[in-house]
């Protein structure tokens, strides 16, 4: 609207109203049109005044004329509440190099303090964790040192404490190898050097040789092509002439610096060797001895397949037979385990059965006079008794029958020494005797030990199960030595002489140095003492027959009964306790709902898994727990708490006990 037209709009308003009709407001609200005030000279869209009203509408404006600039224009934000707009800082005057800050509900001019002071731009520190700093300058070296007072420039004159030194603390003095050599700078001195001895004199850093592995050096000046000689009493410089004494003329035709040449010399000039090349022949009687060790074996043979040509005598262990050791006797070759060497046992092993057969060719024993024991397959194994053990006398066939259903083995014994086409004497013979490990002096050195022990007559000795023979007479000589020598057969079957004395045994024995008594677990044979460097004549004493001279008699808790010649040795349940028990205090954690804790363990002497426990409870277990015991291994209880589905529970450590309940 122009502004010709608003004058004429006032004018023609005025005389209507003089002329009686009402005026008429314009709501701007309803208006079709956009209304445009940027050309108007102003606007007044906020009420001022110097104060609030006290009622307002929500959208409506106010300028608060009392208040500064910038914290003076309100909203009304709901019905007759007025609402500030903007941020209210505080007053700025006179808070020069303060900093604004809030302390979490309005803000506040705050100065600078603690450890510094100073404005923003130019602060100083003037204490340390709030300990002072001396402001005094500092000069070069100095260090900052805690007077008592405060931190001061101090020069460095104090000891300065480490945390370790070399991993020592406290008051550390010098140690060998705190430092090496490599480590120490500098040079060392010729006063620093140890005076030279030995071989050698002066001082080390000009030593002069004066011997050599402590025989004298001569001072003289030696000549040219001189050699050092040892003259009786010392090395001296000496001539040597070629075809002269001292000197060769040549060696193997040759002259001059001799290297050593294939064909210089034969096996037969060198002292003990062989001829790999040759076969090699031996004088009769002539031996060569193969020691065993704990690392190898005395005499090892490769094994191969067997020659094309044989001669008799000829030995082989046969690559393409399970390497087994064979000997050619002229027409074929013969293996360890015929009749002619004496083999070892034989086991078969075999799973719920309740008939077991072992052909003779597959034992090679050789004789229908066998010893059948058969065991269970527990451990340790017992012994298991069959209905029935028949020996084929033709094919030595072994069967074995059982009353049920069985799962062990069977151990097969009774070589005899005779062919296996020819037995014409089935039995033992003399090694069931003890006439064939007998010990006899031979002269003050010597003591011979089986002497009908052979391979046609075996000396058995029997451990358990296996059979061990002897096939060869022993002897042991005495070197030095005042004291006894106990001859045994130990669990291995090997004929041992053992004693503190200076002994050597040959053949089929070996010696056991340091043996005061027989060990435990052998098979004693004879004892025999020995005087200055003698044995004595009449110093044996056989201890094969040890039941006849230490006879059995029944003890506490042991009853020995004899009947018809046999003795019966049994537990006596009266004097022996027919149970084992021990408690200890165990202390396990919490024990989660529906969990088990992990086992723990106290020791149980002599009991042993599978053994029945009857377990001892502490009387204040809380409830809601279970629990087990068994003998885990030999000697050792496991306990075991679980806790039911309620709750958790965490025992407190308590006294538990486990008792084995046995019969004999």
């Amino acid at each position: 609207m122009k502004l010709i037209d608003v004058i004429r709009f006032s004018l023609i308003a005025a005389g209507l109203a003089s002329a009686g009709w009402t005026q008429t407001q314009v709501d701007l609200r309803t208006q079709v049109k956009s209304i445009d005030f940027s050309a108007a000279l102003y606007t007044l869209p906020s009420q001022t005044g110097p104060i609030l009203p006290s009622n307002c509408e929500v959208g409506m404006t106010f300028i608060l004329t009392t208040s500064i600039a910038g914290q003076n224009w309100y909203i009304c934000t709901s019905t007759n509440q007025w609402t500030l707009q903007g941020n209210t800082l505080p007053s700025v005057t006179g808070k020069s190099g303060m900093v604004l800050s809030n302390d979490g509900t309005s803000l506040l001019w705050n100065g600078l303090g603690g450890d510094v002071s100073g404005a923003l731009s130019s602060l100083t520190v003037n204490k340390l964790q709030g300990r002072p700093v001396n402001s005094a300058a500092p000069v070069t070296g100095q260090l900052l040192g805690w007077n008592g007072t405060q931190w001061t420039p101090q020069t460095l004159n104090i000891t300065i404490p480490v945390t370790s030194i070399f991993g020592r603390t406290g008051s550390i003095t010098a140690q060998t190898g705190d430092y090496n050599f490599a480590q120490l700078a500098g040079t060392v001195s010729i006063s620093q050097l140890p005076s030279a001895g030995g071989d050698i004199s002066g001082t080390l850093s000009s030593a002069t040789v004066t011997r050599l592995q402590s025989r004298s050096v001569a001072n003289t000046a030696p000549t040219a092509g001189q050699v050092l000689s040892w003259n009786g009493t010392q090395w001296a410089p000496a001539t040597v002439s070629a075809g002269g004494s001292g000197g060769v003329a040549s060696i193997f035709g040759r002259t001059g610096a001799v290297a050593s040449q294939s064909g210089d010399y034969t096996a037969a000039q060198v002292t003990n060797a062989a001829d790999k090349t040759q076969a090699n022949s031996y004088t009769v009687g002539a031996r060569q001895t193969f020691t065993s060790g704990i690392s190898g074996a005395g005499l090892q043979v490769s094994p191969g397949p067997l020659p094309n040509a044989p001669l008799v005598g000829d030995m082989v262990v046969d690559s393409g037979d399970t390497n087994k050791f064979k000997v050619y006797n002229g027409t074929s070759w013969v293996g360890i385990n015929t009749s002619t060497l004496p083999p070892g046992n034989y086991t078969a092993f075999f799973t719920s059965a309740t008939s077991v057969s072992v052909p003779g060719s597959t034992h090679n024993l050789g004789t229908s006079n066998l010893l059948v024991q058969c065991f269970d397959s527990a451990s340790p194994s017992n012994l298991v008794e069959p209905s029935q053990v028949t020996v084929d006398p033709a094919s030595f066939t072994v069967t074995v029958t059982f009353a049920a259903a069985t799962t062990g083995r069977c151990t097969l014994n009774g070589y005899n020494g005779a062919s296996s086409t020819s037995v014409t004497n089935p039995g033992a013979g003399m090694a069931s005797q003890l006439g064939d490990l007998a010990v006899v002096w031979t002269s003050p050195t010597t003591l011979a030990i089986g002497g009908n022990c052979s391979v046609t007559t075996p000396c058995n000795v029997r451990f358990g199960t296996q059979t061990f023979p002897v096939t060869a007479a022993a002897s042991v000589s005495l070197a030095t030595g005042t004291g006894q020598a106990f001859v045994y057969v130990d669990a291995t079957g090997t004929l041992t002489v053992g004693s503190t004395m200076s002994l050597t045994c040959n053949l089929t024995c070996v010696v056991a140095p340091g043996i005061t008594s027989f060990p435990i677990n052998v098979i004693p044979i004879y004892t025999w003492t020995a005087t200055n460097n003698a044995w004595d004549s009449s110093g044996g004493v056989d201890r094969r027959g040890w039941l006849t001279a230490n006879p059995i008699f029944g003890g506490s808790g042991i009853a020995a009964v004899s009947t018809a010649g046999a003795t019966t040795i049994a537990i006596d349940s009266a004097v022996v306790p027919t149970y084992l028990t021990a408690s200890a205090s165990l202390s396990f954690p919490q024990i989660s709902a529906g969990t088990c804790a992990s086992d723990l363990t106290f020791s149980l002497p002599g009991a042993n898994p599978g053994d029945s426990v009857a377990p001892g409870w502490p009387a204040a277990l809380p409830p809601g727990l279970g629990g087990t015991m068994r003998i885990s291994t030999a000697g050792v209880v496991s306990v075991r708490l679980c806790a039911d589905a309620t709750g958790s529970v965490t025992p407190a450590a308590a006294t538990y006990t486990a008792t084995v309940l046995r019969s004999f």
